[in-house]
């Protein structure tokens, strides 16, 4: 299983096709070794089109990030974990879950937020904040049952 699964998109989407382009690029390269060339070619696609689409490589890395949380949103959404009725069965689901989309080959689960945001930290605050953002709403959506476990178990978080 890999993080998120590719989609085939339709053959005249050259955004999609960028943003997949740079999403499995940038997770193997990462984005400083990521050129615009390498970009349109794993695209299948021309550096016009790459600049229809985005007016330069840094809003390309702020789109990839914005593209991240949309696809892994809904690949965790329909995940497994969510299933068990005990909010600390849901919590150990959660990290089963994630164990279980670790395969042989890195690129194809490794996150593409954490490592984009600490290659650019300094140097494009537009694409840290983009990919900082990704990471907050995916911890977000596990505050609930990680609350709701604390709860169950009579935990003092602050003990």
């Amino acid at each position: 299983m890999s993080l998120p699964a590719k989609q085939a998109p339709e053959r005249g989407d050259a955004r999609t096709r960028l943003l997949e382009a740079a999403r499995d690029l940038v997770r193997k390269k990462g984005f400083a070794a990521t050129t615009v060339d390498d970009l349109c070619k794993s695209a299948g696609g021309t550096k016009g089109a790459f600049f229809h689409h985005f007016k330069s490589k840094d809003a390309l890395g702020v789109a990839v990030a914005d593209f991240w949380t949309e696809t892994t949103s809904a690949f965790f959404e329909g995940a497994p974990y969510h299933a068990p009725g005990d909010p600390v069965e849901r919590v150990l689901a959660y990290i089963a879950f994630r164990r279980a989309i670790i395969t042989d080959r890195i690129p194809e689960f490794t996150c593409l937020v954490g490592p984009l945001a600490q290659e650019v930290h300094s140097s494009a605050p537009e694409i840290r904040d983009a990919a900082g953002a990704s990471i907050f709403s995916h911890a977000a959506t596990l505050e609930a049952d990680i609350a709701a476990a604390i709860a169950a178990r009579g935990i003092d978080p602050d003990g």
